[in-house]
C-alpha cells in the first residue's frame, strides 16, 4: 500500500494504491481523494489495469466493467488536514471495499465464462438425426 500526497492547481489531494494477489498482477486498488467539481472532498474507490507500454506503465478504467465507487463525500473546506483525515477514514473502509471488488469481479467472470460457454455451443458443428 503506497500513499502518496499531492498538492496541484486542482488542490490538495490523496492517492493510495494497492496491490494484491487477489485482483491479480495487473490489476490495482486506487482510493483517491479529491476536490470534485461540485465543491465536495470526494473519496473514490475504483480498480484499474496496468499495462506496459512504451516502458510506461499505464493505468485503464474500463467504464461500466470496472469497480468504482466514492467512499465518502463531504461538503467542507477542501485543506490539506481535511484531505488526509477523510482519506484516512476512506482507507478504514479497505475490508468492506476488498470485499465489494471481489463480489464485482466474481460476477464480471461468471457472465464473460456464460458468455463463451453460449458463444462455444453456438460454434460447435451440429449435427442432424
Amino acid at each position: 500500500m503506497n500513499t502518496r500526497y499531492i498538492k496541484n492547481r486542482a488542490g490538495h489531494q490523496a492517492k493510495t494504491n494497492i496491490s494484491t494477489p487477489e485482483l491479480g498482477e495487473n490489476m490495482m486498488l486506487t482510493i483517491h481523494t479529491y476536490k470534485s467539481y461540485n465543491g465536495q472532498l470526494v473519496s473514490q474507490a475504483s480498480v484499474s489495469m496496468i499495462d506496459m507500454r512504451g516502458g510506461y506503465e499505464v493505468m485503464t478504467h474500463r467504464m461500466m466493467q470496472d469497480y468504482s465507487k466514492p467512499v465518502l463525500r463531504e461538503k467542507t473546506r477542501v485543506t490539506e488536514k481535511a484531505v488526509h483525515e477523510q482519506h484516512a477514514r476512506a482507507l478504514e473502509y479497505l475490508p468492506v471495499i476488498m470485499e465489494e471488488v471481489r463480489t464485482h469481479y466474481a460476477a464480471t467472470i461468471s457472465v464473460a465464462q456464460a458468455l463463451a460457454v453460449a458463444h462455444a455451443v453456438n460454434d460447435a458443428p451440429h449435427t442432424a438425426y
